[in-house]
């Protein structure tokens, strides 16, 4: 029996009934990070609770010092998470978070120079305090799983930070857990979209 090759105008005649098939049927895309979804959740759940012992602070924190949300912040991190994925929007949380790490324990150390028996206001300064670390931990575990070979951001440099009189310590404190607060809101709803792409 005689092989019949198409010619060149059934050729494409085929490839077009194919690609139409192709098109026809919708292809379901898969999660793009398997496996993640539980460390995910955990760790929104965390920053959410670190999100309200944060509102708390700063409530307890204007009660005694006064509020100063007319000001604009200097020497304070940015709130925004950024990244143009998940894993980035990641590593860039994990670096916010070591940044504020510092800036919490500045405030702390500030606290102790301003005097003072504020009992409440310690309390949950060091509440907050402990938080942060947690939360670099379980950014840790998600980026390991995601991909063993991620390399971790870098410490950040100690804060050079001069703040003199009474005032300034007062309202540098303000601002850095006020901007804390923001940044913990974009953390959750970073997570929030994040663990809709995760599975398992």
């Amino acid at each position: 029996m005689m092989d019949v090759k198409p010619n060149g105008f059934l050729s494409r005649y085929i490839l077009a009934l194919m690609l139409l098939e192709v098109q026809g049927n919708p292809v379901i895309l898969g999660p793009l990070y398997p496996n993640c979804k539980n460390d995910v959740s955990n760790t929104k759940d965390l920053s959410k609770l670190s999100e309200k012992e944060t509102t708390d602070l700063l409530e307890v924190y204007s009660k005694y010092h006064g509020s100063f949300s007319d000001s604009t912040p200097k020497d304070v991190p940015d709130p925004a998470v950024s990244g143009d994925n998940f894993p980035a929007k990641l590593l860039n949380i994990y670096s916010k978070d070591e940044l504020f790490s510092l800036h919490i324990l500045k405030v702390e150390e500030y606290q102790e120079e301003l005097g003072g028996n504020y009992q409440d206001l310690k309390k949950n300064l060091s509440q907050v305090k402990v938080e942060l670390p947690r939360l670099v931990l379980k950014l840790t575990e998600i980026l390991k799983g995601l991909d063993p070979n991620t390399p971790l951001p870098p410490k950040p440099e100690p804060l050079k930070l001069n703040h003199d009189n009474d005032y300034d310590k007062q309202k540098y404190g303000w601002q850095v857990i006020n901007t804390l607060k923001s940044w913990l809101s974009q953390v959750v709803q970073a997570l929030e979209e994040g663990e809709k792409e995760c599975d398992g």
